[in-house]
């Protein structure tokens, strides 16, 4: 009776520990699914097609688990979570800068803009620079303008005049040329017997004599001086970079794509991101690339090392960049046609032959890593195309995303072969517009015809292709910005943000739509780094990556899209940008 008795009380007391136990565990599992974060009573675009709008959205960690209506969000509300009252603000996916570089914009963009198409203005922008910085040696600036200068461009007689003790390096806007004085040459051992760096793409400008003008082209050309002037190194860019980086999240990026590391070495550059991310302050994941342009290297093993060794959660390569051409202002773009201001049949000629970019495009390609490319002439897109032909052809199939940047020029028999490639195309549409580099430089160098047709994302749309747009900061041909906000409504006006305005480049009927230029800066550019199932737009699952927009991009004048305050940036869940709300 007693053994009985106890056997029943056993049963019991288990039925009550095992009740209690599901209860705990009903309880944390509420728990684990109530939200971090929850934005609601907002206009959320949310760049998905199959839903464009929300009102709420939630986070948990740092993934989105909820886009839908203010109703159905309290599902996901919590003691815990701390609810955002948007009050009809817009919202929409972190932006991607499918390319740009902000490890060497940290390097370039350091002094007093010198930005002007004003030459006595310019002088007196750069005297006001000394005046400010009597001590400081070298003196170093960014961003003159080259229309501003004659075809044999700036000379180190004009700088000597302003300064003749200290060295002075002036970066121009477009990052791929610099301007200095004679004491700097003197100082960096730069004479009329130096041989070119790498010519006809980098070198000295010389005169008649031979002698260096003072005008240094192209990045190679530009660091051997540099170099000599100050300590580039790691601590140098840093500083720099420190900056910087808070400002690529008050402009809403969460997403880069490094587009080549320059001034340090790939180690250097790749520990830097690094380095940040393990201080929490990186506020942007970073995927980045082999900077690729030397036929005597052999880029493959080196993609391989760094891929395998550098694999954070917000740094890892994913890609090798090839450089094929310069640009067309000073003719080393590569086109299909001769340039219009040159009676010698010139054409530009490729940084690489194109049997070495074909061979190892398609060796890259098979390792499985994508190429993207630096084309900005139509003949240099051709080259790259061919060589994505080349190795899609002998390779086993796979999901490729190769992509070719700038494409400020494309031959229309090529605008096909985006689509049959699966070729993205990547446009820096903050350059498309009517400024005095493109009305004067570009308009001699390639003819109103070519112009008109210049940065065109349209023709590859209309062609079936993909498109995605992006800054290339700190290089621009004539205004350098890394704020999408700028690049979007440049790519819906193909005007200058600011009046007076030229007619739209090459017409009304090259302009994006809004919905178009932001899936460009999102979605677009999620998928040509082959990360569209992660980042991008605003989904179930995917990174909680957004951005809190002070008005709706849809319902302001298409000429103030560049002035709506950016509120709030996340990044995985975390903020790293908080401005007014």
């Amino acid at each position: 009776m007693c053994n009985k008795i106890d056997s029943l009380f056993y049963q019991a007391c288990s039925a009550v520990v095992i009740l209690l136990f599901m209860v705990v565990s009903i309880s944390a599992n509420a728990d684990v699914m109530m939200a971090d974060k929850v934005l609601k009573n907002g206009s959320i675009y949310t760049v998905n097609t199959a839903s464009p709008w929300a009102q709420s959205v939630a986070i948990k960690d740092d993934k989105i688990i909820f886009v839908g209506s203010d109703k159905d969000v309290v599902s996901v509300v919590g003691k815990t979570t701390d609810v955002i009252d948007l009050k009809g603000k817009m919202v929409i996916p972190g932006f991607i800068d499918n390319h740009i570089h902000p490890l060497a914009g940290s390097l370039i963009a350091s002094g007093s803009r010198l930005e002007t198409d004003d030459k006595a203005e310019l002088i007196a922008k750069i005297k006001q620079h000394l005046a400010e910085n009597p001590k400081q040696s070298p003196v170093i600036s960014y961003g003159w303008r080259i229309n501003v200068f004659p075809e044999t461009g700036p000379t180190k007689e004009e700088l000597d005049a302003i300064e003749s003790n200290r060295p002075v390096f002036l970066w121009a806007v477009d990052g791929h040329s610099a301007w200095v004085n004679s004491k700097a040459l003197e100082v960096a051992g730069i004479t009329k017997d130096t041989p070119d760096t790498q010519p006809p793409f980098s070198y000295f400008q010389r005169d008649e004599k031979g002698e260096p003008t003072g005008w240094i082209v192209e990045i190679p050309a530009q660091l051997a001086v540099l170099s000599k002037l100050t300590d580039v190194n790691t601590a140098y860019v840093e500083a720099g970079f420190r900056n910087w980086v808070t400002k690529f999240s008050q402009a809403g990026i969460t997403t880069v794509f490094d587009a080549g590391i320059q001034g340090v070495s790939i180690d250097e550059g790749l520990q830097l991101y690094q380095k940040l991310e393990q201080e929490g302050k990186l506020g942007f994941k970073t995927w980045t690339s082999f900077y690729w342009n030397d036929q005597n290297v052999d880029p493959i093993p080196e993609l391989k090392r760094i891929h395998k060794e550098y694999n954070s959660d917000l740094v890892k390569v994913l890609r090798l960049k090839v450089n094929v051409d310069g640009g067309d202002d000073k003719q080393n773009a590569v086109f299909i046609k001769p340039y219009s201001d040159r009676n010698d049949g010139w054409k530009g000629e490729p940084i690489l032959p194109a049997e070495v970019i074909n061979k190892v495009v398609t060796e890259a390609d098979a390792a499985g890593f994508d190429a993207y490319c630096h084309c900005f002439g139509d003949g240099a897109t051709r080259l790259f195309l061919d060589a994505v032909e080349v190795a899609t052809k002998k390779n086993k199939p796979r999901d490729r995303r190769h992509t070719a940047s700038h494409v400020n020029f494309i031959h229309p028999d090529d605008l096909p072969r985006f689509k049959a490639l699966n070729v993205i195309a990547d446009f820096q549409t903050n350059w498309a517009a009517r400024d005095a580099l493109l009305q004067n430089v570009t308009l001699r160098r390639v003819g109103k015809d070519r112009l008109n047709s210049t940065i065109n994302p349209r023709a590859v749309l209309e062609n079936g292709g993909r498109i995605a747009i992006s800054s290339d900061w700190p290089v621009a041909g004539w205004s350098a910005t890394h704020e999408p906000l700028v690049t979007i409504q440049v790519a819906v006006t193909r005007q200058f943000i600011q009046p007076p305005r030229k007619p739209p480049l090459g017409g009304e009927k090259l302009r994006l739509t809004l919905d178009e230029a932001i899936y460009a800066h999102t979605l677009g550019a999620a998928y040509s780094l082959g990360q569209e199932k992660n980042v991008g737009s605003l989904e179930v699952g995917k990174a909680a990556d957004l951005v809190v927009l002070e008005k709706n991009l849809f319902d302001v004048d298409v000429y103030e899209i560049s002035k709506v305050p950016v509120l709030m940036t996340i990044m995985n869940g975390d903020i790293y940008h908080q401005d007014g709300l």
